[in-house]
């Protein structure tokens, strides 16, 4: 069994930002598993190149949009995501 960190709840909130690996890309979503909680992720998509934007098999950040504690999957979205860190200046740490 797999360890998990929550950082703030057993399950993920909407508007969190998660850490997720997209594992496989179907006609109409990606999958995903979640690194910090026991949760299988989902994203729509209607793009036709996410080969560039949605690397496979690599630790990403994604925002979560939909929460089914029951099924334990999220829906989460990586679209607007830049909107969260756009006031903060990572390389001088002047948050």
């Amino acid at each position: 069994m797999e360890n998990y960190q929550s950082y703030s709840n057993e399950n993920p909130i909407v508007g969190e930002l998660v850490l997720l690996q997209f594992t496989e890309r179907t006609d109409s979503f990606f999958h995903a598993k979640l690194l910090e909680y026991n949760y299988r992720g989902m994203m729509s998509y209607k793009v036709y190149n996410w080969n560039k934007i949605i690397p496979m098999n690599k630790n990403m950040v994604a925002r979560v949009e939909k929460v089914d504690p029951n099924a334990k999957i999220v829906q989460v979205s990586v679209a607007y995501l830049n909107d969260d860190f756009e006031d903060v200046d990572y390389l001088n740490n002047n948050n």
